[in-house]
């Protein structure tokens, strides 16, 4: 993994996706 910048680039691309959506479902609910 350290080698490979790519997987932590998705892992971060997909974190900060699953905030935005946990952000609007909090504003939903």
């Amino acid at each position: 993994t350290m080698g490979n910048p790519k997987p932590s680039v998705s892992w971060i691309k997909g974190e900060t996706v699953v905030k935005e959506t946990a952000r609007i479902a909090v504003l939903d609910s």
